[in-house]
């Protein structure tokens, strides 16, 4: 009979370790959770956003901006007269690439393609188009294929090809057609003579590329 304060004590003591015990095994596996679930969740983000998104290049200085933009109307020889015929009628990425396309060739026993204004006038015009309507692509809705805009420009040609590319910066694109059979097919083309080079920076966006190359008639 004396015995059983005794043993509801014990019983008690034994309960109340085994609550604890059980409290501080539930803190741990919540503070684990937070711990997986927020760590994995920002480092997957980050890795997502900076090859991805992340990287936003500096905008151009605004004497680099091409202030041209297309009319609705398709590009005919009446339009405002193109750039002069040489390499400083390009803007600074223009020439970036223009020189990353002939050092290519040249490395390759090819000759350096010539620069075309009209080419170039018609590049830049693509190049705003893809911006003002907000596409990637080869078919404009605007010009249609960029041999139809090379055409109703009134340039006469037996073969006309396109690259188009944006991202962060010129390197990283012209790596980008170097890596493409398809684009670097055009860039070692021995039957391209001319080329024409528009860029222009969308903020958000990157660089817009057009590259134009023909076989002139």
């Amino acid at each position: 009979m004396f015995k059983k304060p005794s043993t509801y004590r014990s019983i008690s003591v034994v309960l109340f370790l085994a609550l604890f015990v059980f409290t501080l095994c539930l803190a741990g596996v919540a503070e684990a959770y937070v711990a997986r679930s927020s760590g994995s969740s920002a480092v997957a983000y980050g890795i997502a956003r900076s090859q991805a998104y992340g990287y936003t290049p500096s905008q151009p200085t605004p004497s680099r901006t091409i202030p041209t933009q297309p009319t609705p109307t398709q590009p005919t020889p009446s339009q405002p007269a193109p750039l002069p015929g040489n390499i400083s009628g390009l803007n600074a990425q223009e020439r970036l690439l223009f020189n990353l396309v002939n050092s290519e060739r040249a490395s390759r026993g090819l000759k350096p393609l010539q620069l075309d204004s009209r080419l170039t006038y018609l590049a830049r015009l693509k190049s705003q188009d893809m911006i003002n309507h907000n596409y990637f692509a080869h078919q404009s809705p605007t010009y249609g294929s960029a041999g139809d805009m090379i055409r109703r420009a009134g340039i006469p040609f037996t073969l006309a090809a396109e690259n188009i590319g944006v991202g962060g910066s010129v390197n990283a694109i012209f790596s980008a057609f170097m890596n493409s059979s398809g684009h670097r097919n055009k860039i070692l083309g021995s039957r391209y003579t001319h080329t024409g080079i528009g860029i222009i920076y969308q903020p958000g966006r990157g660089y817009l590329v057009t590259q134009l190359f023909i076989q002139p008639r």
